[in-house]
């Protein structure tokens, strides 16, 4: 690409990396409350399927291959984040060990791919891309369910429960 091309593509860049951190900054906060799944929340996903949408006109073909490759790493990198803070509070919480922790972790970075495939090609329909998401999140939990101790599950459960409950008062 020629500089004039790469200037033209700075402030799309820009528009979306800022679009990108107000989404990581939304499920940083949802966060706060311990076990938040943020891999669940099906918001998450349209949040990320519309930065991907926006409009970028009078783009050459190499300029948006570019601002696709720019997004994904962006994309990748806030998803990354959200996991590592995911982690970091049910092993606290949950007090998990080393074990647990990859494990966790290894779903957690399934469900993201998964996620990720799923808002590149999302089906036409919007309920048929919400129960794909919701299937998603299913899997992946019945995945980390089987990674607890008993007492672990119980608490786990009930941390998932009141972040429903609380997404349910305010939805």
């Amino acid at each position: 690409m020629t500089d004039p091309q790469l200037n033209q593509l700075r402030p799309v860049i820009q528009h979306q990396a800022a679009a990108l951190y107000k989404i990581l900054n939304k499920y940083q906060d949802k966060n706060i409350t311990c076990c938040d799944p943020f891999w669940a929340d099906p918001d998450i996903w349209f949040d990320l399927q519309s930065v991907r949408q926006q409009p970028s006109p009078n783009l050459t073909k190499s300029q948006q291959e570019a601002l696709r490759t720019a997004n994904s790493m962006m994309e990748k990198e806030i998803l990354l984040t959200l996991i590592d803070d995911l982690i970091l509070e049910l092993s606290e919480e949950l007090e998990f060990d080393l074990s647990q922790s990859e494990e966790l972790n290894r779903i957690l970075l399934q469900n993201v791919k998964q996620n990720q495939m799923l808002v590149a090609s999302p089906p036409p329909e919007i309920n048929l891309f919400r129960r794909r998401l919701e299937a998603i999140a299913v899997e992946t939990d019945i995945k980390i369910s089987k990674i607890l101790m008993p007492d672990q599950l119980k608490k786990y459960r009930k941390a998932i429960e009141k972040v429903q409950n609380s997404n349910n008062l305010v939805g």
